[in-house]
């Protein structure tokens, strides 16, 4: 394994060992795919081809040896002539012709280990990659269960009129869609933002990133999704420090 950042508890990095992406498969499955589908099968895997393509993210506790947090990243060159995988729901061609992109999807945390640092070191692993790698743009989607919007109006909204993606740049969903302005501005109630929105796009916004105007129905992943887009260049200075370059921390 590559590591890109230690801890006392953890080890972080990419891997291509077959142990730790076995077990990073079997936990996106069991805390990522049931989380949002619990009628699904149990006892799978959630992997596919488009693995790899992609670098994977491992954070490992040290102490069992497991895997307990995980991310896939992928570059253009990786994947070939492969299409993104969010590509399936988003047309972001007008990013793909200027600029250098990292995606990053499949983020987990397990159950066990979700109030922990483990995402915040999984964040910062991605991050120091990107850097390291000179990219321009980091990019996915985010979810929230269910494929009815209207429980999440007041925090799509709420993106909407904060952190909307420039239009020349402005990825559209590619069926299944909704716009995000669905409550008028100062009808917004922040205390439903803060209960409704997901841990991960919160931790997106105190960084910087964009959010595309346009949702996606996700019908086979059982959510609604937006495009999220963080500017690496233009990452919130204030937290740069927390996420950048870190290579030992207690």
């Amino acid at each position: 394994m590559e590591i890109i950042l230690e801890t006392n508890k953890y080890l972080i990095g990419a891997t291509k060992e077959k142990k730790y992406l076995e077990q990073s498969f079997k936990l996106r499955y069991e805390d990522l795919i049931l989380a949002f589908d619990e009628k699904k099968q149990k006892n799978k895997t959630d992997y596919s081809t488009y693995d790899d393509f992609c670098e994977h993210i491992v954070c490992i506790d040290k102490e069992t040896d497991e895997v307990v947090g995980s991310y896939r990243i992928a570059t253009k060159e990786s994947l070939k002539t492969k299409p993104f995988v969010s590509e399936e729901e988003y047309n972001i061609d007008n990013l793909k012709a200027k600029y250098k992109l990292l995606e990053a999807s499949r983020a987990v945390v397990k159950k066990e280990y979700q109030n922990t640092m483990v995402m915040t070191f999984l964040w910062q692993a991605v991050i120091n990659y990107a850097f390291d790698n000179d990219i321009d743009y980091l990019f996915g989607t985010a979810s929230f269960k269910g494929v009815d919007p209207t429980p999440y109006t007041h925090v799509f909204s709420y993106l909407y009129y904060n952190f909307l993606i420039d239009e020349a740049i402005m990825p559209k969903a590619t069926k299944n869609k909704f716009k995000l302005n669905m409550v008028p501005k100062d009808h917004i109630d922040m205390q439903i933002v803060k209960e409704k929105m997901p841990v991960i796009l919160k931790g997106y916004c105190v960084i910087n990133a964009k959010i595309a105007a346009e949702g996606y129905i996700d019908y086979d992943f059982n959510s609604v999704d937006v495009f999220v887009l963080l500017d690496i260049k233009n990452i919130n200075p204030r937290v740069l420090k927390r996420f950048v370059k870190q290579k030992k921390t207690e």
